[in-house]
């Protein structure tokens, strides 16, 4: 098997399966028994009624989250029906290890393993042997973080936008900011093409932000990591099964110093944009005020994603960048396109 890109990680989805617990019941991740609950992959490795002991003692917990758990056994584990006694874990029957292995080469982990998603699918924390004692409390410690805030509202107007949580680690969000910093800047720039040749400067009173393209490694580190990230998100969601690409990404910066904002616009109002399908935008920082996306066409609301979220909309949408009123506030640029 050739080795993977990158390894999976924090903000990828988690692999597909269906496997039979040991009943003969078919479970597929995306489809079984899901009903909008965080859910627990486990691979528990050889004797791992220990492991699944330890979240036994939070039960109670885990099912207040409304979690599912799942533990894949290999052949020769020594685990069986037994070994989930208590622990609400339904057990998955792997038995030409297909399943546990792609898990485990895809994340570069050693098992036992922990895989916590979110009712997405998507992992939102990862652990491997060395960890093995305090999985639970490092699944249930990242569903407290995912963890609804408020109770839910009734919701009458919205922007048909679609939110991507931890498209980036802060890590990559720091280095792009730092980027931003060493690179040169283009002021107000204004696309009338995918190309940066093809861009003109713009006026101060329609669009105030620095920006700088990204190039060379981190480029590609930006096209292999968000790629499998956008796509099933895109295609689920807008229904676009379309081949397409990524336009060139840059650090955009809106500072209060002057008001930074961006007035209502449309990102393929021309021929030459067209093949604009969405646009992206995904927050770098915290710690700043205004900067908010606005969508007129859609009420008043301002939209903002977390740090390493993203924000993804039909260029053919209304939409505005509110003044800054403190602080800087940084994003990372681009373009859904079936033109690169």
């Amino acid at each position: 098997m050739n080795a993977p890109i990158r390894r999976m990680t924090v903000g990828d989805r988690a692999p597909n399966f269906l496997l039979k617990d040991f009943d003969g019941s078919k479970h597929e991740l995306y489809n079984t028994d899901i009903t909008g609950g965080p859910i627990i992959v486990l691979i528990p490795g050889t004797n791992g009624s220990d492991i699944l002991g330890k979240f036994t003692k939070q039960a109670e917990k885990f099912s207040a989250f409304g979690a599912h758990r799942y533990a894949i056994i290999a052949p020769n584990d020594g685990n069986g029906p037994a070994a989930s006694r208590g622990s609400e874990f339904i057990l998955l029957e792997d038995p030409d290890n297909a399943v546990r292995r792609g898990y485990l080469e895809a994340s570069g982990l050693s098992a036992p393993a922990l895989f916590a998603l979110d009712p997405n699918q998507r992992i939102v924390a990862i652990a491997d042997a060395g960890e093995a004692d305090a999985f639970s409390d490092i699944a249930r410690k990242a569903f407290e973080r995912i963890a609804p805030r408020e109770p839910p509202k009734l919701i009458s107007v919205q922007a048909p936008v679609l939110f991507i949580p931890d498209a980036l680690s802060g890590i990559d969000c720091d280095r792009l900011i730092e980027a931003w910093d060493k690179g040169g800047k283009q002021k107000n720039v204004v696309n009338v093409a995918s190309g940066a040749a093809t861009s003109k400067a713009g006026r101060s009173e329609v669009k105030r932000r620095s920006d700088v393209i990204i190039e060379g490694a981190m480029e590609r580190h930006l096209l292999i990591t968000l790629m499998p990230r956008f796509a099933p998100e895109i295609e689920r969601v807008f229904s676009f099964d379309k081949e397409w690409g990524f336009e060139k990404f840059r650090v955009g910066c809106y500072e209060a110093e002057d008001a930074g904002f961006f007035r209502p616009h449309r990102d393929n109002p021309s021929e030459a944009l067209s093949h604009r399908h969405f646009a992206a935008s995904l927050n770098l920082n915290e710690g700043y005020e205004g900067g908010y996306l606005r969508f007129p066409e859609y009420g008043p609301d301002h939209y903002a994603p977390p740090k390493g979220g993203v924000l993804v909309f039909s260029c053919g949408l209304l939409h505005e960048v509110v003044p800054v009123t403190s602080g800087r506030r940084f994003t990372l640029l681009t373009f859904i396109s079936t033109k690169t």
